[in-house]
């Protein structure tokens, strides 16, 4: 009989603590703000900037890096496109860079039909970066790059 009382003992403890450590994670969880990164993914070149200048090199060195690829492209367009395209990027936790949403006008993609095609290859080209970290973390995170085509 005392061994009984003993585990009924235990297991009434152990539903106590199990509850409050739930109780714990869930408020921990409620602190972290998940639509802010910590530290924005970098470039080796980006590495030791601060955050806030750390972002405007990773954001720059992917268009300069896109933009660089693309001119090595023969693309000949009648007349003249004085357009924004927009590019929704994905860093992966890996550091790999891949491109999720191209968003561009009618006019743009009736003048050049490959620019998905060329801009999707020319994301491929970028090397790994550094991911962003949330809480000492590698995260996923999403970025839009805008690029002026002209």
């Amino acid at each position: 009989m005392r061994f009984y009382f003993i585990s009924f003992l235990l297991f009434l403890n152990s539903c106590n603590y199990s509850i409050k450590s739930s109780f714990e994670k869930k408020n921990y969880l409620e602190a972290i703000n998940i639509n802010q990164i910590d530290h924005f993914p970098a470039f080796l070149s980006c590495d030791s900037l601060s955050n806030i200048n750390r972002e405007r090199c990773f954001k720059e060195g992917v268009l300069r890096r896109v933009k660089k690829n693309l001119s090595r492209e023969n693309i000949q367009v009648e007349g003249e496109i004085n357009e924004q395209v927009i590019l929704s990027i994905k860093v992966c936790k890996t550091g790999n860079i891949k491109l999720e949403k191209i968003q561009s006008s009618k006019a743009v993609l009736k003048k050049i039909p490959m620019l998905d095609s060329l801009l999707n290859t020319a994301i491929k080209k970028l090397p790994k970066v550094k991911p962003a970290i949330k809480k000492g973390v590698a995260v996923t995170s999403q970025f839009t790059l805008p690029i002026k085509i002209y």
